[in-house]
């Protein structure tokens, strides 16, 4: 399972602060965990692989879980010194092209020597996805998991599209443009544990509103989630779960709007059961993404029955029941984002456990994972081979 991420340092170090000690010792709140251990449980092998520039080696996590580093050559740190670049469409394809070269030996070595049979790539949108698909010997499956084709260049998708094993979407409008590029995907959504995302026993909810997301305003919106507590009034608190580039400029915007009292920023949470009780004691959570996948922070929330507000962007069309599993806004629309959360506060007992239905009957972790271990499977070369 490749992640499609830069580098370990750029996502996971100033993204979220986390050491490699760390992430390998702690962390585990991520999709990439979330699929790897719902595979080991079907006895499949799972290795996931990143590029780093510090981390090194093979590292066991499970029984059946690992975590291999991709060491990136040295004449990536140009594009690694100039993240500018990536603002434009044509500077985004050359970037993510030049970052799969740039660990394109050590991934070819990594397979041969750890026996894979297949490998998930994060994100088929992206360049990266274009470069080893073509240059690698094992069949791939390209993954929608949390890209998006705005903003991406898209000429070379046909080829790259024909030269995949499968090609998995998350939402019948991104199967649709997936069809477009003349390939037919597999429709396989996220899915999380429903046993251990769930309600808890004589907790009783705050007049608080959580989300939990990556400080990156231009995708997650959160910017809106700070104005729309202008028109909430002074009971209501804030809570921000998460790290990023944008957290100065969030709380900023707390300052200047005179809501900060009432705003709290939690930083990274590591440990899921603290997650958990979270979503457990918020009153509402939200998402006012511009774009998303089907988004496991609103999977875990929902089924630890939160009453939802979110965008009314594709990610949500079907996870999200206008007023019956939560409430939808438009993008950018602080004012009727507050109007929304003061619907989903009132009706909070009805829509949270709406929610949790829906993601128990639909969005169940071991489902989306016997689909996963099967198209893997369908790839083994070996059939002795039982590593994914």
């Amino acid at each position: 399972m490749l992640l499609s991420l830069p580098s370990f340092e750029s996502f996971y170090g100033g993204g979220m602060g986390l050491t490699c000690e760390q992430y390998l010792s702690s962390y585990r709140n991520d999709f990439s965990f979330t699929y790897a251990f719902a595979l080991a449980e079907l006895e499949i092998d799972v290795i996931i692989y990143m590029p780093s520039w510090y981390c090194r080696g093979l590292h066991q996590i499970d029984e059946r879980v690992f975590v291999r580093f991709l060491p990136l050559s040295r004449w990536y740190w140009f594009w690694h010194r100039f993240p500018l670049i990536t603002r434009t469409k044509y500077g985004r394809y050359i970037a993510s092209y030049a970052n799969a070269k740039a660990f394109a030996k050590p991934l070819h070595k990594s397979l041969s020597d750890d026996g894979v049979s297949a490998l998930y790539i994060q994100e088929y949108w992206t360049a990266r996805f274009d470069y080893l698909v073509r240059t690698l010997a094992v069949p791939v499956i390209g993954a929608d998991q949390g890209g998006s084709r705005n903003g991406q260049l898209t000429f070379a998708k046909r080829g790259s599209f024909k030269r995949a094993l499968a090609v998995a979407s998350q939402s019948e409008d991104e199967c649709s443009e997936v069809r477009a590029f003349g390939c037919e995907p597999v429709f396989l959504t996220n899915g999380i544990d429903t046993f251990f995302w769930s309600p808890g026993q004589d907790v009783e909810r705050a007049q608080t509103i959580l989300i939990v997301a990556r400080l990156t305003d231009r995708q997650k919106r959160i910017s809106d989630l700070i104005r729309a507590m202008q028109y909430l009034p002074e009971p209501w608190f804030l809570e921000i779960a998460g790290t990023g580039p944008d957290e100065a400029v969030l709380r900023e915007l707390s300052q200047k709007l005179g809501i900060a009292h009432r705003v709290t920023f939690l930083g990274f949470v590591r440990d899921k059961k603290a997650l958990r009780d979270l979503y457990r004691r918020c009153g509402v959570y939200c998402m006012p993404s511009r774009s998303e996948a089907v988004a496991l922070a609103a999977l875990e929330a929902m089924s630890c029955g939160c009453p939802i507000v979110v965008t009314n962007i594709r990610a949500f069309e079907k996870l999200v029941k206008d007023s019956e599993t939560g409430f939808k806004v438009p993008v950018e629309d602080p004012k009727e984002l507050a109007k929304a959360i003061t619907r989903a506060w009132v009706r909070r007992d009805e829509l949270g456990a709406a929610a949790r239905q829906m993601v128990q009957d639909s969005y169940s972790m071991k489902v989306t994972a016997i689909r996963l271990r099967d198209l893997m499977r369908s790839a083994r070369v070996d059939a002795g081979s039982e590593t994914a």
